[in-house]
């Protein structure tokens, strides 16, 4: 069976609701390193229960069940070989320190790669808080399902990819040194998959050692240019999108390169010691 684009395009989830506290928050920004430097006060903010305590806008990656329940109801031929391609965020309001949320997950498109690059599946979550009408944020999930592809749909455009980076060297670049424990630490977020956690089923999904989530890299990226051009200010962050190009190893040294635009700010995620890069395409809009 090949995947049916028509019963899948457009087809909506059942909406979750995902009740979050300041903990949840907090445990969130310490998986991907804020309060590293527990002298460091903008970021005890978001780790800190304390009066200007803050989330981190890419907390909203993790409320993800209607993605969850989407991926299941694209019945993939290989779900074994899906990858997390990119994520995409926009943001039309802080999240808050704690709440009660209402998301709607959508697959909003689906591209046919061909036979041997597979299906890329466009998944969105949609998120209110608890009987309001707007929009807090619209997160996009897109997933990489390398055995599926083939069935005759569209391509998709890839004509403005890298087109933020510029052509010199970075503004700003941010180093990070992954703790070897970093993926158990954000595996506490929620996230299952063993392949992060336990040795001898990575080595079976074709990794030397467990892996860092994407999400988890995406996050880190995410704390470098909220702290450089944000002033630890979400209220600026309007959106924050990346493309996962290679996995992150729990022990490597993460460094993100920054650049400012006129509307923002296009980033990049290395491995020096590895020479890979592991996020393209990066752009945060910052309304500052």
């Amino acid at each position: 069976m090949t995947i049916d684009i028509e019963s899948l395009t457009g087809r909506g989830a059942v909406t979750s609701r995902r009740v979050y506290t300041r903990r949840d928050a907090s445990l969130y920004a310490q998986s991907i390193g804020f309060g590293s430097d527990p002298l460091d006060e903008l970021e005890l903010d978001f780790v800190s229960d304390r009066p200007t305590f803050k989330s981190v806008p890419t907390m909203a990656s993790i409320f993800a069940d209607v993605i969850l329940e989407l991926t299941h109801a694209c019945q993939l031929q290989h779900p074994e070989l899906a990858l997390h391609g990119e994520q995409k965020l926009e943001i039309f309001s802080p999240l808050p320190d704690m709440a009660e949320l209402e998301i709607q997950g959508s697959i909003a498109a689906v591209y046919d790669r061909g036979p041997q690059r597979g299906a890329e599946i466009h998944m969105a979550a949609e998120a209110r808080l608890q009987g309001e009408s707007a929009l807090l944020y619209r997160a996009t999930y897109v997933t990489i399902a390398r055995g599926d592809g083939g069935f005759g749909g569209d391509e998709p455009d890839r004509s403005v990819d890298n087109k933020r980076i510029p052509a010199r060297a970075p503004d700003k670049v941010w180093e990070f040194p992954i703790s070897r424990n970093q993926a158990l630490l954000y595996s506490l977020n929620g996230d299952p998959n063993p392949i992060h956690t336990q040795p001898r089923i990575a080595k079976r999904a074709g990794f030397e050692k467990p892996i860092m989530h994407g999400l988890g890299t995406y996050g880190m990226a995410c704390r470098a240019v909220l702290m450089t051009y944000c002033d630890g200010d979400p209220s600026v962050m309007k959106s924050f999108d990346v493309r996962f190009s290679a996995p992150v190893i729990p022990g490597d040294t993460l460094l993100v390169d920054m650049w400012r635009l006129d509307d923002g700010v296009a980033f990049q995620g290395r491995i020096p010691d590895r020479d890979v890069v592991v996020l393209k395409n990066g752009f945060s809009r910052i309304d500052k």
